[in-house]
């Protein structure tokens, strides 16, 4: 499996920069070519561009379709009132999952990808609804520097951390001695 960065790597504790667009659109495409390798190796829902070592504000999320879409400098521009909580997991943090309250419809702006070969990247808008925006969701929190404990208060978001950070210890000192 492609490597993914994992809690407590700071990359993910940041704020991505904005991908200077058009002038890095061979950039934009390499690291989006190897996101989506990394998703589809983990049998993911989606990753932010900091969980593969990049800091730009890239996503890709899986489409209600099934597709791999990739995402440059969204911007979540309006939302439902309405929230829906659900748990969910994150590549950087395995094992955990986190009830995380999320908008049930989101519209963005980003630069996306199109269907014509020849045009790579467009700028559009676009409203989702359902598991479609709460991926998207997830993954621009994690441009952001959010990540799924950050919706626990903080003594259960502690007490939790604590707990999977001693696991993750555990497992490292297991693989170790079958090397």
């Amino acid at each position: 499996m492609m490597p993914v960065k994992q809690y407590p790597d700071s990359i993910l504790l940041h704020p991505c920069i904005p991908v200077d667009f058009p002038a890095d659109i061979e950039g934009t495409l390499d690291i989006l070519h190897y996101m989506k390798i990394v998703v589809d190796s983990h049998k993911a829902a989606g990753l932010a561009a900091n969980q593969a070592g990049d800091t730009r504000r890239i996503i890709v999320y899986q489409s209600n379709s099934g597709m791999l879409l990739g995402l440059v400098n969204p911007v979540i521009t309006a939302h439902s009132e309405e929230k829906d909580a659900k748990l969910e997991g994150c590549l950087s943090l395995p094992q955990i999952r986190v009830s995380v309250p999320r908008y049930r419809e989101i519209t963005i702006t980003a630069i996306g990808e199109d269907d014509d070969p020849e045009v790579k990247l467009i700028p559009f808008s676009h409203t989702f609804t359902g598991e479609e925006a709460r991926r998207i969701q997830h993954e621009i929190d994690h441009l952001n520097g959010v990540l799924i404990v950050d919706y626990l208060k903080k003594l259960d978001r502690s007490m939790l951390m604590d707990k999977w950070m001693k696991r993750m210890k555990q497992i490292g000192r297991k693989n170790r001695k079958w090397k």
